[in-house]
């Protein structure tokens, strides 16, 4: 599949879900066992009228003295076919803000802050500052924002096709092809 733009991207992702989930699931917890907690909730999601490109949630559950209780994460995905600027950090940082202002009635678990990930092919020079200055401040706490490029390569093939004779019979030429 050629990716031209990002619904290409978001489209290939969606088609490659569980390579995608174990990617997710290593970037945001450095791990890549327990794929199966990442659970995929939808492409495209509608909140406070701006779309989410791609919208996962995790669920893990803490041990808290004699019980137990539970918690959920939620994972931002947004999709850029071009190198990422400051402007897509703010947009990443607006779906997150707005998911961690979610007043849910009536649960029974503990809202984490949401984590988001920026996908493009890379950052743009202002985007490398910041990138850096957020990777410094976030020592020795839980970081929240990703930058991850994505890397394009083409792979050859040799296809090998041959014609019956059947095929070739039922083929029909145009006449001046014919004449000779």
């Amino acid at each position: 599949m050629y990716i031209q733009n990002e619904k290409d991207l978001e489209d290939y992702i969606c088609k490659n879900m569980q390579d995608f989930k174990r990617f997710l699931t290593n970037v945001v917890f450095e791990h890549d066992d327990g794929i199966s907690d990442v659970n995929f909730i939808g492409r495209q999601i509608n909140v406070g009228g701006k779309f989410i490109d791609l919208l996962f949630d995790c669920w893990d559950t803490v041990e808290d003295g004699p019980g137990t209780f539970e918690t959920r994460t939620f994972i931002v995905v947004e999709l850029k076919h071009r190198n990422l600027s400051p402007n897509d950090l703010s947009q990443l940082s607006k779906y997150m803000n707005m998911l961690d202002e979610l007043q849910l009635k009536d649960i029974d678990y503990e809202l984490e802050p949401t984590k988001g990930i920026l996908l493009g092919l890379d950052l743009d020079e202002s985007m490398q500052e910041i990138e850096m200055c957020l990777s410094n401040a976030s020592h020795g706490r839980d970081q929240n924002i990703y930058f991850v490029a994505m890397d394009t390569s083409v792979i050859f093939r040799k296809i090998s096709y041959s014609h019956t004779d059947e095929f070739v019979e039922n083929l029909t030429f145009d006449n001046r092809i014919l004449e000779v």
